[in-house]
């Protein structure tokens, strides 16, 4: 059987999905990538995963399985090229081996990388899930394009108490603070940072 899909393109800054919408189906992450993120009614925003290519996206997922509306929102970070398999066709396409094979091993992939993170939200310190995000997010130049509120996002965390390391990190040589960027300095002392028992 061959999975019937559509091609589908978005920009840098498109919303694909928000809470409470409805599923259009089940993409297929050629290139590009999304930030799927939760917004608390305090307002406070933390970053569950990112969708890159042969990943795949749980909350997708949900609704196509349970036919439940969207909990979070997706936003596409870096253009987007996908492939789309609609809702409607979603259940047959997983009649196709290869495709459920797919699909359930980017599953299985994505709930270890979920379990990572709640480990990380409980057990780790705030210097250490920053130290993580600041070595994740730099390029090869070291420099990180995030500013503070972003970064807190990352760190599911609050802006201040992000800021109040982020000096720390500054004044001990880790990092320098740029206007909407940062400049990792030190990243062997940061993965120290990461890795110590704080």
């Amino acid at each position: 059987m061959t999975v019937s899909t559509k091609p589908f393109r978005a920009k840098r800054g498109t919303v694909l999905f928000r809470q409470g919408d409805p599923c259009a189906g089940y993409l297929r992450v050629l290139s590009g990538q999304i930030k799927v993120h939760l917004v608390g009614v305090s307002g406070r925003d933390v970053v569950l995963y990112r969708v890159k290519p042969h990943d795949v996206c749980l909350q997708t997922f949900a609704c196509l399985t349970n036919g439940q509306a969207y909990a979070a929102e997706g936003v596409v970070e870096a253009d987007l090229e996908a492939e789309l398999v609609p809702t409607s066709q979603f259940q047959s396409a997983l009649e196709d081996v290869s495709f459920r094979s797919e699909v359930l091993l980017g599953v299985a992939r994505r709930f270890g990388e979920m379990e990572q993170l709640v480990e990380r939200m409980v057990f780790d310190t705030l210097e250490q899930r920053l130290a993580l995000a600041l070595l994740d997010r730099a390029d090869k130049a070291g420099i990180v394009p995030l500013t503070h509120e972003a970064l807190a996002s990352e760190c599911g965390s609050a802006r201040e108490a992000v800021s109040r390391k982020l000096t720390l990190f500054a004044h001990d040589g880790l990092i320098d603070l740029g206007r909407g960027f940062i400049v990792v300095k030190d990243a062997a002392a940061l993965s120290h940072r990461l890795n110590a028992a704080l």
